[in-house]
């Protein structure tokens, strides 16, 4: 090394004297100049190593309109422009009336370009329009730190209809202009009974005739009732009918069902399902025996309890009761009945429900009893249903690894408390009054992040959840957040500038950045521990709310002294530490960039030259070396 440094030395000396030569000196001199001109203005483009996130191509649902209780699957695209791993790819959709998400994380399906992500699930949740949107984060391996997270990408809406529904089958779009040879397909559908009572179910199944080159599918619909899958028949041949409840006299229902191939023609049919009033098929068969009794108040979504009281016994005096078939239907207001249990075998004395819907009008229960021959239908009293109000949220470790057994007391404005133990997954859920509570959770074993939070109880379909961030360590600081010189990738730090470098502490669900943080208490750094704040003249701390990163959230922004920051040659971390109002201490950290410049010119300082200095912004050059250490480099200050 002093080798190389005395073999530097001489020749920066011999550079810098040759400018004393008549001749040589203007060479020489104007290659210098022009080296640390072009460096200085070059230097963002050579060391701006700026990783991109990943990039977003489309999302979609199999089914734009989606059933309720049926499976549907859901997939997006994104590829990375940097070849990182795609990770952490999740949808997130909700109703357009209510603000609450429901999330769900997508699987990788390999062989796909961009790279595919995908999930079936059922969608159980009420009938209406629902927003759909994807995100999805990169990381140089699928198990390390995440590089970047995207905002939330829109994919359109779809829509739910009932669990039991009056459209069912595949969708399609047909070829324009089929072929004058195309065989149009038939259809003739048949059902296993076309008298039915109200309430009960026939199968009815499409018998088709198509063109060997076509590819059936089967769509149905019906004028009043309810149409849903059989799970053996996926592609909708072969599907169920549940007749509705009517007021008054029977009724005629038509079912209408078509056949498609793909090449353009259509075939369909209609079968006509006669509903009779429910009532006894076999006078001598007393009819089944039952009485309901209901609460009076509902709070939606939590269960209650049907109490049921069922005998039948036969033509012949035999107890018949545990061949009975009970459905069990709601109503609201004057919609028709919809189903609530179907198909429920035997005696059954106490049956658990819970209603879909967050109506607050008054409900009405209807049991119906059959044993083959006779039926009986009981109706329960209205029950009133309200929305209840709760406050859901979790306690989980840095990593997301869940914080069972804590206890968590919820405080109202008027000094109420109510305690409730996390489970194995972290999670707890306080059923209240509609209002303001302070949540606390307590451990001997953590320190929580917030220590404690202000929420207020809210229904489900208005409601959130969200999290405490435990650390078990309780003596050390809590990990933060931080983004140096937001907007800026690269981070590049000039060790020597009089300038000031910004960092923000990002906010997070549970983490308020602007209110949480005391300003006065920041420092960073090389080692963190560097006073390198910036006061205002009024003895403020210089920092402000913004959201740096766009995610809705105020982030708190701070302006420190660079050269009280104290970076030196080899660094690649800033370090910010500070308490919270709660006293707690916490830390961030995010990488920098040293830059160190590849000069073939080497000068200890262009002294003489103060107007070059100036024009140039020089005001000194330090030296670093290579890994090797075989090689001189100069950096110079903003």
């Amino acid at each position: 090394m002093s080798i190389n440094n005395s073999f530097t030395n001489k020749f920066a000396s011999h550079r810098m004297n040759a400018c004393f030569f008549p001749l040589m000196s203007i060479r020489n001199c104007a290659f210098l100049i022009a080296n640390l001109f072009i460096s200085i203005l070059c230097s963002p483009l050579l060391y701006a190593q700026e990783n991109r996130p990943p990039i977003y191509h489309s999302g979609e649902i199999s089914h734009q309109n989606a059933h309720a209780g049926n499976p549907v699957t859901f997939s997006t695209t994104w590829s990375d422009p940097d070849d990182d791993f795609i990770v952490d790819v999740t949808l997130r959709y909700r109703n357009v009336n209510y603000d609450h998400w429901t999330e769900v994380v997508l699987d990788w399906v390999p062989g796909y370009t961009p790279e595919r992500f995908e999930k079936m699930f059922v969608v159980d949740v009420f009938e209406g329009e629902y927003i759909l949107q994807f995100r999805a984060s990169d990381a140089t391996e699928e198990e390390g730190p995440r590089i970047h997270t995207t905002d939330w990408q829109d994919a359109g809406t779809f829509y739910t209809k009932n669990y039991l529904k009056d459209m069912i089958g595949n969708e399609y779009l047909q070829t324009p202009e089929p072929s004058r040879y195309t065989i149009r397909p038939t259809l003739n559908i048949t059902a296993s009974s076309q008298e039915i009572f109200e309430g009960e179910t026939v199968m009815l199944t499409a018998e088709a005739e198509t063109d060997p080159q076509g590819e059936p599918f089967f769509f149905w619909n019906a004028s009043i009732g309810h149409l849903h899958n059989w799970p053996y028949s996926p592609d909708f041949q072969t599907i169920f009918f549940t007749a509705p409840f009517l007021p008054g006299e029977d009724r005629i229902i038509n079912v209408d069902g078509t056949v498609g191939d793909n090449l353009g023609y259509v075939g369909s049919d209609r079968i006509e399902i006669l509903v009779k009033e429910s009532g006894n098929t076999d006078a001598d068969d007393p009819a089944p025996v039952i009485s309901i009794s209901t609460p009076e108040l509902v709070k939606v979504p939590n269960p209650f309890q049907i109490q049921l009281e069922i005998q039948d016994f036969d033509k012949n005096g035999n107890d018949s009761t545990d061949s009975l078939v009970t459905d069990i239907y709601y109503r609201v207001f004057e919609e028709e009945y919809k189903p609530l249990r179907i198909g429920l075998q035997g005696k059954h004395d106490q049956i658990q429900a819970s209603f879909p819907y967050p109506y607050s009008i008054p409900h009405i229960i209807k049991v119906v009893a059959s044993d083959g021959n006779s039926q009986t239908v009981v109706y329960s009293n209205p029950i009133t249903v309200e929305d209840s109000y709760k406050i859901k949220g979790w306690l989980l470790t840095p990593d997301r690894q869940p914080i069972p057994s804590v206890y968590v007391t919820a405080t109202s404005q008027d000094g109420e408390t109510a305690t409730d133990q996390t489970e194995n997954n972290g999670f707890f859920e306080f059923d209240l009054e509609e209002g303001s509570y302070t949540i606390t959770p307590a451990s001997p074993e953590y320190q929580f992040l917030p220590a404690s939070m202000t929420v207020k109880s809210a229904t489900m379909f208005t409601g959130f959840e969200f999290r405490f961030t435990g650390f078990n360590d309780t003596t050390g600081p809590v990990v933060s957040r931080i983004d140096i010189k937001p907007g800026n990738d690269s981070n590049i730090i000039h060790p020597f500038s009089n300038g000031k470098t910004k960092v923000a502490i990002l906010s997070s669900a549970d983490f308020n950045a602007p209110e949480d943080v005391d300003a006065s208490t920041l420092t960073f750094g090389r080692t963190g521990d560097e006073e390198s704040l910036h006061i205002r003249g009024n003895g403020r701390p210089n920092c402000r709310s913004e959201d740096v990163n766009d995610d809705g959230l105020l982030d708190l922004v701070c302006h420190f002294h660079t050269r009280v920051a104290n970076f030196g040659q080899g660094d690649t971390e800033g370090i910010l530490r500070g308490k919270t109002h709660d006293d707690i201490d916490f830390e961030g950290r995010d990488h920098i960039t040293y830059p160190c410049f590849n000069f073939d010119v080497f000068a200890t300082r262009i002294a003489t030259w103060p107007l070059v200095n100036n024009i140039l912004g020089v005001t000194s050059v330090m030296t670093c070396y290579d890994d090797d250490e075989t090689a001189a480099k100069q950096v110079p200050s903003e």
